[in-house]
């Protein structure tokens, strides 16, 4: 229960490191209450779409898990030693979706591109191992016993 715990626990903290396991096993818990709030949004013949694609329950749950999330990808990014800026890659493809003088029939190509890259690259980040030993970001979770 600690991987569900512990990021909760640090619910806004954006310094300081984060293990594999932690971040993988809290983001996984998450994507499943998503997966639960979809389905019960779905339960409801006229459930509306609130925001986001998104219907009640789930967008609760969204905003509920947003900032814990961003928080352990950002320590997940320390713990390889990279600035927390890197998770600017997740939102390429919205920045490109704002672009006005692209033609209809290309945008769809180019958000799957976007994503692709701009997220593709992300993901790389969070599986790559993390430093040993302290770095500029702090001392090594596996030290810590977290």
């Amino acid at each position: 229960m600690d991987w569900i715990i512990g990021p909760l626990k640090n619910y806004a903290t954006f310094s300081g490191r984060a293990r594999r396991s932690e971040f993988w096993a809290f983001v996984i818990f998450v994507t499943l209450l998503q997966l639960c709030g979809r389905y019960v949004d779905s339960r409801g013949a006229d459930t509306p779409q609130v925001a986001l694609n998104m219907g009640i329950a789930e967008l609760c749950i969204f905003i509920i898990f947003l900032v814990p999330v961003v928080a352990a990808g950002v320590r997940r990014l320390h713990d390889s030693g990279r600035s927390g800026l890197w998770m600017l890659l997740g939102y390429i493809p919205l920045v490109i979706n704002e672009l006005p003088a692209m033609a209809e029939d290309n945008m769809a190509s180019i958000l799957i591109g976007a994503i692709l890259m701009g997220g593709g690259a992300l993901v790389i980040m969070w599986l790559l191992p993390g430093t040993r030993g302290q770095n500029l970001f702090g001392v090594d979770p596996r030290k810590r016993g977290t």
